[in-house]
């Protein structure tokens, strides 16, 4: 696609020595190759969002306008993390793109469209011939995978306190049986005509 696309380009530059037949398949062949880009971008469960290399939005696929809340200025006027209505998702895509570098894949809680969010997100460098000529956005919606690991942590969470719990009843319930068994002897005692008091001493003392 890429080469075909160059190729595409290069004829441009001839475009003064193009008939009007050859115009009309190069202008086919360009909107054939965009078309099956949207496509390729619209099957991508993720969103992606690319920027030039003056930070400018040059494409955005649908779930990217689902996921990210995005402000109403002009993104043609305006750098990506100007358009992001997000405070955290803004300075985080600022940073990656000013300083020409990646970023790996981080949680972000967005409210947006009355729903509250977890999303992931990170950044990719669009490099051509050594040198970066954009970068890619990669949104990805985590939030019922984060909720189900919070689940879980919790599960696991109650599963330690109840073993810790049957821990500390065994331990306590050995002595109150040996308290229990020493006090019955003792009742016996006081009961019986023999009972005296260095006997109930010693159980007392055991006690």
């Amino acid at each position: 696609m890429k080469n075909s696309i160059r190729g595409a380009l290069k004829s441009l530059d001839r475009l003064g020595r193009l008939d009007h037949e050859r115009l009309h398949a190069l202008v086919q062949s360009l909107v054939k190759e965009n078309e099956q880009l949207e496509i390729v971008l619209s099957s991508i469960p993720g969103g992606v969002l690319v920027t030039d290399s003056q930070h400018h939005i040059i494409m955005i696929n649908k779930p990217a306008r689902r996921f990210l809340p995005l402000s109403t200025v002009d993104p043609a006027d305006n750098p990506a993390w100007e358009v992001i209505a997000s405070a955290d998702l803004s300075t985080f895509f600022r940073t990656a793109l000013e300083e020409d570098r990646g970023a790996a894949m981080r949680d972000f809680p967005v409210s947006h469209r009355n729903r509250n969010r977890t999303l992931s997100c990170g950044v990719l460098p669009l490099v051509d011939r050594g040198s970066i000529v954009g970068n890619m956005f990669y949104i990805e919606d985590v939030t019922e995978l984060r909720e189900e690991e919070a689940r879980l942590k919790r599960a696991e969470g109650l599963a330690s306190l109840t073993t810790m719990a049957a821990g500390v009843a065994h331990e306590i319930k050995n002595p109150l049986a040996s308290m229990s068994i020493h006090l019955q002897l003792m009742r016996r005692q006081m009961q019986g005509d023999c009972a005296s008091a260095e006997d109930l001493t010693e159980s007392l003392e055991i006690l």
